[in-house]
């Protein structure tokens, strides 16, 4: 779970960085080093939302 905990989080701060820009998926999973699939399950559990919101 600290894993998943870490990579979201990388994620969310590369996210946070590029407000101003339009992000994919594709993007956003690579910052977190995961597939496109797992990325946006694992993003919408611990945040609580899609990243498309």
């Amino acid at each position: 779970m600290d894993y998943y905990f870490t990579q979201i989080r990388q994620a969310v701060a590369y996210l946070e960085n590029r407000l101003t820009e339009e992000i994919t998926l594709v993007e956003a999973a690579e910052a977190a080093g995961f597939s496109q699939y797992h990325f946006h399950r694992i993003f919408q559990t611990w945040v609580g939302q899609s990243l498309a919101h």
